[in-house]
């Protein structure tokens, strides 16, 4: 198991990482279909934890960098990405219950469905897939290391699709670029936090958006 905090950079133009469902994922497409995963919905994942970990740019600061590495209306960003998987995504429909007393139910409220919508499918904990990054040859190897921490960060604390807040369609890091992170250890998610976000920690003005800040290590 490799120290997390000094994973090596891949020296060719690619990088691929494998990720478990944990939790059932509400993620479809414009019909609310759940059949699979979006290569725009792990960059838009990306992107947000990128931001999460850059909290000590300015905004105007982080807009350029953000446009740069993963591209705006003003050109491509500096890699290009699929999401493929060995498991068939088929949906289910079974869970959370229709029942106000349960507790997951509770949480994921507007997913059961009423009278006027059906009950919204999910992809099922236990589902892996995989996301395969191709650089630009000009990608330098800070900007691999910079997406490479993205992609942890998302393995370590993210999820995708519906009430992805409320912990459903959380994911996990499975193997990265060959190295494998399924045993990983809360010591060890504590040594990477600090490793990756010390310029971030030193920020103590208020963050104008989402970012990880002091108060999560304690």
């Amino acid at each position: 198991m490799p120290k997390i905090a000094l994973t090596e950079i891949p020296k060719d133009n690619s990088m691929s990482a494998t990720f478990e469902i944990v939790t059932p994922m509400f993620i479809g497409d414009a019909n609310q279909q759940a059949t699979a995963i979006r290569p725009t919905a792990i960059k838009g994942a990306l992107r947000f934890w990128w931001r999460a970990m850059n909290g000590h740019l300015s905004t105007s600061e982080l807009a350029k960098e953000e446009g740069r590495l993963f591209g705006s209306t003003d050109g491509a960003g500096v890699f290009s990405l699929s999401v493929t998987s060995n498991n068939t995504f088929q949906a289910h429909t079974d869970w959370p219950p229709k029942d106000a007393n349960n507790s997951s139910s509770y949480m994921g409220y507007g997913l059961t469905g009423d009278q006027q919508n059906k009950h919204r499918n999910y992809i099922p904990a236990g589902i892996h897939f995989d996301v395969s990054l191709t650089f630009d040859p000009k990608a330098g190897t800070s900007d691999k290391a910079l997406i490479q921490k993205a992609l942890e960060a998302f393995g370590l604390f993210g999820s995708l699709g519906s009430r992805a807040r409320r912990g459903f369609g959380s994911v996990q890091l499975i193997n990265l670029n060959g190295n494998n992170f399924i045993n990983i250890t809360q010591p060890q998610i504590k040594q990477w936090l600090k490793y990756n976000l010390h310029s971030t920690l030193k920020k103590q003005d208020q963050i104008a958006f989402t970012a990880f800040s002091a108060d999560s290590l304690s």
